[in-house]
This record gives structure tokens, C-alpha cells and sequence, in this order.
């Protein structure tokens, strides 16, 4: 649409230009004719006047009219008849002057990158990562004919000899290993090709990099959702200092953080197995996000479990070994042992002495992050508050408020009779910070109310009529119990 408003543009322009053209010329030629008494047509009538300086301006007007008309012509000629075309000269790196190169897409960027592998003299130095993920196309084929000739100039250009090269692969699924096979087996006889390998989850931001004789640095990047590690558009940046900082940046992967398998001196093929060893049979990495998540929590908590990393050790050993079945067998019945009791305390209530339900109560206020929600059932006794544990934990609570902004909810469940009496402690919470709810009842007894705190929502701490408590860290019950504690707060009034 925007095409073809600037075609009738140019169109409308051009009409102007020759009417204007058209009526400079008569101006002069009426001028001319009326100076040598020359009667014209329809015109005689109207030109009385005799005055010659008049009628030499009206000349020298129209003759600067056309001269105008033929500059402004000349110049849309040289000038703006070329910048259609810039966009395609940057692409194609011809714009000397031009430092940054951008490519809307992979196909320019590809046909960029095979245009700059023709032209390299013989000996030149290629430093790239091949961090891309194509689940279901292999590396050396692309999704059209320009992306495969990039891959054929690649190759013989590395068969050939004439150009160094040193990639860096990223190993996280078998095909990635299979793909590094792929490129040793290929390359094989080739000295002046050198695969290393990081090993890990995918990496993201996902960016490759390619320095091109040290003096061409190209960048792709993803833009697609679907297709995070998948090239979609990029830049080069034409500098010879910039490129020699990149190849610095690369080599300090290269030689500090990547597995060798293809050097001059050959392939190492115990790297390549233990590759194959490490990686996923997965072709979906959606979820790597969540493993990088847990381990990363794993490790921030990791201090009380002193043995973890031997632990993880040990598995390894286990799991490599596992061609001489006995020991593998018998890791495997104790580690499902160790995990059905692990699941038993995450599914069932922990259990709680009485003596040990203050001390491991406040503990667990103690560390509490951002939010307490807590039943409090005077029914029967209203003296908890002003004994020496209710002031404790009053006190943890008033911490928690002061010092880590902790949100602090309690609703005191109370029978009609004990509203005076528990008016002060009311007034106190109130005013030290927590949000105080009470629910008035008949009952003279417990009965179906349940006297609860929860943690974060990570932990609950029931305590039962008996004095002993219960602990839950399993999501479910304490999504029951938050769902039991609105529920109760719809039905108490707020003080």
C-alpha cells in the first residue's frame, strides 16, 4: 500500500514539473515575441504595456524556473533513486563506511556470512559456537537453498584447507553429540579444524557468535518463542579492534571452560564418550528451565546436607557401573527405599511432641519470609497470650514485622464471655502490626475448629487439643489449609 502512495506521488510530481516546465517556456517566448512587436493571438489584448525591464525580469524569472526544475530533476536522478537500494548494499557489506550490518532475517545472515567465507585468503582464522538447537533438522541442512550453500562453502573451504577454524559445540541432547560425531568423522584428516564442547542445559539468552579473520564479528540471535535457540536475525560489526576483543572473549572459553574432541593431534574419543554418557535422550527442552530451578535451590540449601555432592558422586559411580548389575541393584532397592521414606514425610504429618511444639514454633517463625497466617482458639483458656510462650512468640512476630516487613494475619476464635478479657491482648497484636480478626461463638469447647499457623505458604503447624502438633510441607494440605483459614476469615469480624 505505502509502494504504490509514493509511485503515485512520483507520478503527480513529474506532471507538476512539465507543467511548470511548459509555462516558463511560453512566458519567455510570449516575452520575446511582444519585445519585437510581434502580434500574438489572445495575448495582444491583454499586453498594453511597453515597459522593457518588466518584460526582461518576467525572461529572467521564467529562466531561473527552469533551471530550478533541472537541478531539482538531476538530483532525485543521483540521489534518491540509490537509497532504494542502501538497504540491500548494507546487507551485502558493500557500504565501506559502515561499521554495523544488520540482518532481518537468518537467510541474510547466512548469505552474509558464505558471501565472507569466498572471499577469505588462504590460512585466514574462524572462531564459532554452534550453541543453535534444530530438534528436527540436522546442522548441515537448512530450511532453504542458501542456508545449504553457506554449510557446502563451510565445508570446503575447511576440506580444503584454506581456512583455520576452532567451533565450540554445546552438548546437552544426544543429537548434539551425534552432530559433534558427525563433524569429527567429516573432518577427520583436517588439521586446521578444532571441535571443544561445552557440556550443560541449553544456554539462554542464546546468542552465536562467529569472528571472521579478526576483523568480522557476527552475532545471531533468536526472536521466535517456539524456537528459542533458532537464529531469526543478527548483526556484523566491521572492526578489527572490536573482532580481536571477541576473539580474546572466545579463548577464554576455549581454553578454560570446553571439553576437547577434535584437535591437530586427533580426536579424543574418552571426551566423546563421556559426552554421550552425559547427555538427555530428550528433543524437547521446555522443561530445563524447571531443572535449572531446583538444582539451583538444591544447591542454595544444600548446607545441612553435608554429604550431597558425595551423594551425587556416588549415583554417578553407580549409574556407569551398572554392566556389573550387583552393585547397581542393590544402590537401586536402597535409593528407592531412601526415596519412598522421603515421600512418606512430604505426603504424611510429621509428627510433634508436646514438649518440642514451642521450640520448633518458633523456630519455624523465625524464619519466615513474607507472610504468617495463624488460627488462635481461646475457647476455654484465654491466658496463652500473657504466659511466657505466647509472649515469645508475640515477640518473633513483632521482629518479623519490624525487620523483614512480614504481613501477619490472626484470627482469635473466642466464646461470648471472653471478649472483655481478651480485649487488651487484641489491642496489643493490633497495634504492634497484626492484622486481627475474632470470630464470636456459643461453643464452650473446640469442637470443629482447628487452632493452625502457616508458614509462606511452606509449612503448616497444627496443634491438636492433646498439646502435640502436627507439621505438613505437602503442597496439598497446606492448599487445604489456607482454603480453611479464608474460609474462617469471611466469617470473622476485623478489629
Amino acid at each position: 500500500m505505502a509502494e504504490k502512495k509514493d509511485i503515485a506521488s512520483k507520478q503527480f510530481s513529474k506532471v507538476v514539473d512539465y507543467l511548470f516546465y511548459a509555462l516558463y517556456i511560453i512566458l519567455i517566448a510570449f516575452t520575446i515575441l511582444n519585445m519585437l512587436n510581434i502580434p500574438i493571438p489572445l495575448v495582444h489584448d491583454f499586453v498594453k504595456s511597453n515597459d522593457n525591464l518588466l518584460k526582461f525580469l518576467l525572461i529572467v524569472f521564467a529562466s531561473v524556473g527552469i533551471v530550478v526544475l533541472h537541478d531539482k530533476r538531476e538530483l532525485t536522478k543521483n540521489v534518491v533513486t540509490p537509497l532504494k537500494h542502501i538497504e540491500k548494499i548494507i546487507s551485502a557489506g558493500k557500504l565501506d563506511n559502515s561499521k554495523i550490518v544488520y540482518f532481518k532475517d537468518k537467510v541474510a545472515f547466512y548469505i552474509y556470512f558464505a558471501q565472507e567465507l569466498q572471499h577469505l585468503e588462504s590460512g585466514a582464522e574462524v572462531l564459532v559456537t554452534s550453541f543453535d538447537k534444530t530438534p528436527n533438522l540436522s546442522y548441515n541442512k537448512g530450511e532453504d537453498k542458501h542456508i545449504e550453500a553457506l554449510m557446502e562453502t563451510w565445508s570446503k573451504k575447511i576440506l580444503a584447507g584454506s581456512i583455520t577454524v576452532k567451533q565450540i559445540a554445546h552438548i546437552f541432547t544426544k543429537k548434539d553429540v551425534e552432530e559433534a560425531s558427525e563433524r569429527i568423522s567429516q573432518y577427520s584428516n583436517c588439521f586446521n579444524y578444532s571441535l571443544s564442547a561445552m557440556i550443560g542445559m541449553p544456554i539462554r539468552p542464546y546468542i552465536d557468535i562467529v569472528v571472521i579473520d579478526r576483523n568480522i564479528v557476527l552475532f545471531g540471535f533468536p526472536r521466535d518463542r517456539t524456537a528459542p535457540y533458532d537464529t531469526s536475525f543478527g548483526i556484523a560489526i566491521r572492526d578489527s579492534e572490536i573482532a580481536g576483543e571477541f576473539e580474546r572473549y572466545f579463548n577464554i572459553y576455549w581454553n578454560d571452560d570446553c571439553i576437547p574432541l577434535k584437535m591437530k593431534d586427533g580426536t579424543d574419543k574418552s571426551n566423546l564418550k563421556t559426552l554421550d554418557e552425559l547427555a538427555l535422550n530428550v528433543t524437547n527442552f521446555a522443561e530445563y528451565k524447571d531443572y535449572n530451578s531446583l538444582l539451583m535451590k538444591l544447591i542454595a540449601n544444600a548446607a545441612p546436607y553435608k554429604n550431597l555432592n558425595k551423594l551425587i558422586g556416588d549415583l554417578y559411580m553407580f549409574s556407569i557401573v551398572g554392566t556389573y548389575e550387583i552393585p547397581q541393584k542393590l544402590a537401586k532397592k536402597r535409593l528407592e527405599k531412601t526415596y519412598n521414606d522421603m515421600q512418606k514425610m512430604l505426603s504424611e504429618a510429621i509428627p510433634i511432641k508436646a514438649s518440642d511444639v514451642q521450640m520448633n514454633m518458633g523456630k519455624t517463625i523465625a524464619c519466615a519470609q513474607y507472610k504468617i497466617r495463624a488460627t488462635s482458639i481461646e475457647i476455654g483458656d484465654d491466658s496463652y497470650w500473657t504466659s511466657k510462650a505466647g509472649e515469645s512468640i508475640f515477640s518473633l512476630n513483632i521482629g518479623g514485622i519490624t525487620n523483614k516487613g512480614i504481613s501477619v494475619e490472626r484470627i482469635f476464635i473466642m466464646d461470648a464471655d471472653q471478649q472483655e478479657t481478651l480485649s487488651e491482648t487484641l489491642v496489643r497484636q493490633r497495634t504492634a502490626g497484626v492484622s486481627v480478626f475474632t470470630i464470636i461463638t456459643e461453643m464452650h469447647t473446640r469442637g470443629s475448629f482447628e487452632d493452625f499457623i502457616i508458614i509462606d505458604d511452606n509449612v503448616v503447624i497444627e496443634i491438636i487439643a492433646n498439646g502435640n502438633a502436627k507439621m505438613y510441607i505437602n503442597k496439598e494440605k497446606i492448599n487445604e489449609y489456607e482454603a480453611k483459614f479464608d474460609s474462617y476469615k469471611k466469617h470473622a469480624q476485623k478489629k
